[in-house]
């Protein structure tokens, strides 16, 4: 019994020296590296979850088991996208929302198209307009602002001469609508 008191004297001993000698720095990186192995650790798990129940739903998908286009339905991009009578509006918003940031529209194209296999209709726009950069932008903004199905396929940016303030914009837009049933 007495030994036993002894190792234990001992080992209390080692510890107690062992943390005294790693210093205020060392504990706040071992609490550090704690505090990481931790969130990692709950962070990972719920990863890995969501990771499972994706492959879950491709190999599903992949096997036929479920529809595509049922997943893509209950999406909430869907939801808020317009109807197709806000292709006839579109242009129009265009050169409003230009007329607003001092934009120049020299030139304007577009075409409908239906997505295969969807409930899609595609506006596409392309067009050029000149003016100031920070007009550009703003433009823009306030373009993807007023329509978020709105998106930007392409854009160049052109300024023929350094002096210029005036910088070409060459633009696709695509918006994205309901197809009528």
């Amino acid at each position: 019994m007495n030994g036993q008191i002894k190792l234990a004297d001992l080992w209390r001993w080692r510890f107690a020296r062992a943390f005294e000698s790693i210093g205020r720095t060392g504990w706040i990186g071992l609490a550090a590296v704690i505090l990481a192995l931790v969130l990692s650790i709950a962070l990972l798990r719920g990863m890995a979850e969501k990771t499972r129940a994706l492959e879950k739903e491709i190999g599903e998908l992949r096997q036929g088991k479920i529809d595509s286009t049922s997943n893509i339905a209950s999406t909430s991009l869907l939801q808020i996208i317009p109807d197709a009578s806000t292709a006839i509006e579109f242009p129009a918003q265009l050169h409003q929302a230009s007329s607003r940031q001092s934009i120049r529209i020299d030139r304007m194209e577009y075409q409908l198209q239906r997505e295969t296999g969807k409930p899609l209709l595609l506006y596409r726009v392309d067009l050029v307009g000149v003016g100031a950069y920070p007009n550009l932008r703003n433009w823009l903004d306030s373009i993807l602002k007023e329509n978020p199905t709105v998106g930007i396929d392409e854009l160049i940016l052109e300024r023929p001469n350094s002096d210029l303030d005036e910088i070409t914009a060459r633009l696709r837009l695509t918006l994205y609508m309901k197809a009528p049933t």
